[in-house]
């Protein structure tokens, strides 16, 4: 044996685990490379998740129910923007001058019978207020208006199968409302007859 052999025999036997040592290695190698793939997820917050789900139902639906009051708000303005409208072509239909002048007694009556309404049916009522009809409420009032059908008398000589077609081109929350009864009631109100409107709407 020479000196070198003796000499690498006498290291070796100095450092037993020099063998192991690349393995070692590999092995912390493979811990670090893990690292916390190997810790469990987090745990699913299913309470959280519902209150924040809930919040926002919450908030959907406050939304939806200011939609609805502004639409009624919007079909109740255009009802009022009709009546007035009819209420200028009236008045413009009288001519200018001396005949202009005739329209202030007329207004006057009709002022006149708005009193006697609101004595005979316990309530004042708007002249043309088309929700006074039975069965017509803002909504229903806007989608006549938007007919044309934006008076009393106009209602009074509206044919019945063209007041179910306007219900019926409004949708389906619209259709199950019954117009067979508007026009009778419409003509009671447009010719004063207040009694007899009372009678028929209590009927």
């Amino acid at each position: 044996m020479g000196p070198v052999m003796w000499w690498w025999r006498w290291w070796m036997g100095l450092d037993p685990n020099r063998d192991r040592q690349p393995s070692t290695a590999r092995n912390v190698s493979d811990d670090e490379r893990t690292g916390s793939a190997g810790l469990p997820p987090p745990p699913y917050d299913r309470n959280g998740e519902l209150e924040q789900l809930r919040g926002q139902v919450a908030t959907l639906t406050a939304a939806s129910a200011e939609t609805d009051r502004l639409r009624a708000a919007l079909d109740q303005a255009r009802a009022e923007v009709a009546q007035l409208r009819a209420r200028v072509a009236e008045l413009e239909a009288h001519g200018t001058g001396a005949e202009v002048e005739d329209a202030a007694p007329e207004a006057a009556s009709t002022t006149a019978d708005m009193s006697e309404a609101k004595a005979v049916l316990g309530s004042s009522i708007a002249h043309d207020d088309l929700t006074a009809i039975d069965g017509v409420g803002p909504k229903i009032a806007g989608l006549l208006v938007n007919a044309g059908i934006d008076t009393w008398r106009a209602l009074a000589d509206t044919d019945v199968e063209r007041l179910r077609a306007v219900l019926d081109d409004a949708g389906p929350r619209y259709r199950m409302h019954d117009p067979s009864h508007w026009p009778r009631q419409a003509a009671l109100l447009a010719d004063g007859r207040w009694q007899e409107f009372k009678e028929a709407t209590q009927a």
